[in-house]
């Protein structure tokens, strides 16, 4: 990420923590950068993490589960979070987000560096809130604007799978018959009632 995609990162991040108090009951420290961004990035913001989930039910319930898009192929994609960091240039295994090796990557998206680090890595979650346990998520951490299948040796730790678009409407139907559904994945009240109007019709 470069200059003013730098600057708006830190605008965001800077305004969801000025505002994020009173909205969540149990924030991180100010200077708690992974569990802030773990926090923005399971809430909607834009932030340089990438979700990834250990389950391929659960990655498969986001490849299917919107049906305005059954008309077009999704994806599934598939990590080697080892391999993948060791051709970052760091060891071949998986940090936890909050290791301090990956600290000069989350850093730039709070506060300005004098030194660029643009690279990616993968990173275990930080699980600041029970949507991240439930949806046995990982992160990709992203410091560069190269998109994961571009950086170096991706053909050899990142697959990509095709989903054909006639398909989506029969597994949305197993993967939900497996237990796998909005509220469970998004335990609060708003995807409950979601999900109960959705089985009445309504």
């Amino acid at each position: 990420m470069r200059g003013l995609a730098v600057d708006r990162e830190r605008s965001m991040t800077t305004y969801f923590r000025a505002r994020a108090g009173v909205r969540h009951s149990r924030t991180p420290a100010p200077d708690d950068f992974p569990s802030w961004l773990s926090l923005m990035q399971h809430y909607g913001l834009p932030t340089r993490l990438l979700d990834w989930s250990w389950s391929a039910l659960i990655a498969l319930f986001f490849a299917v589960e919107d049906p305005s898009y059954d008309a077009v192929d999704g994806c599934l994609w598939s990590l080697c979070p080892g391999d993948m960091n060791e051709a970052q240039g760091l060891e071949p295994l998986l940090y936890p987000l909050d290791a301090g090796r990956l600290r000069p990557l989350l850093e730039p998206a709070f506060k300005t560096r004098s030194l660029p680090n643009e690279r990616a890595a993968a990173a275990l979650t930080i699980e600041a809130d029970p949507r991240m346990q439930v949806q046995q998520g990982a992160f990709s951490v992203h410091a560069t604007p190269e998109p994961m299948d571009g950086l170096p040796g991706a053909d050899t730790w990142l697959r990509r799978y095709t989903v054909p678009s006639d398909a989506k409407q029969r597994l949305r139907a197993h993967v939900r018959f497996l237990g796998i559904t909005r509220a469970y994945l998004f335990p609060d009240l708003p995807s409950l009632a979601a999900e109960i109007c959705e089985e009445h019709g309504l």
